[in-house]
């Protein structure tokens, strides 16, 4: 052969090519038909009306939905907390007690463990959390609503 010079065998290679992924194309739209999406509801419910009024109404019973789990079937467990301070500056703090006296003893115990003798209780709390500072003069800021 000649330099330029070109013979009039093509290659096949392209044709194949594009019947590849023309049969490809195909096979995925066909895969592809039956899916069907929600769009803007939620799971379990499927979209009504139009771009207008739109809205989403509930599947049908036996429509695949996802069955809600079991309920709680437990009680809240009720318990109590206490703060006790010092005019020393020295504190105990009690919780997870099942009555009020227990919880304020408890902390008042802790209290007297670090060796005073004045301490007294602050406040008493039930089935809630309490945030508690003091400034260096023994002066307490409790507030049981804050967490």
């Amino acid at each position: 052969m000649r330099k330029g010079y070109r013979s009039g065998i093509q290659s096949t290679a392209p044709i194949f090519r594009a019947a590849i992924v023309i049969c490809t194309m195909g096979a995925l739209s066909v895969v592809a038909g039956p899916v069907l999406a929600e769009g803007r509801c939620p799971p379990g419910q499927y979209p009504i009306g139009d771009d207008r009024a739109p809205g989403c109404a509930p599947t049908p019973a036996g429509g695949g939905g996802a069955a809600s789990g079991p309920r709680p079937t437990g009680r809240w467990i009720k318990t109590w907390g206490a703060l006790s301070s010092s005019a020393s500056g020295d504190a105990g703090v009690s919780m997870g007690k099942f009555s009020k006296s227990d919880a304020q003893k408890d902390a008042l115990a802790q209290c007297d463990q670090w060796g005073a003798s004045d301490c007294r209780i602050d406040l008493a709390f039930k089935n809630t959390c309490v945030a508690a500072a003091t400034a260096g003069g023994g002066a307490w800021y409790e507030d049981p609503y804050w967490c």
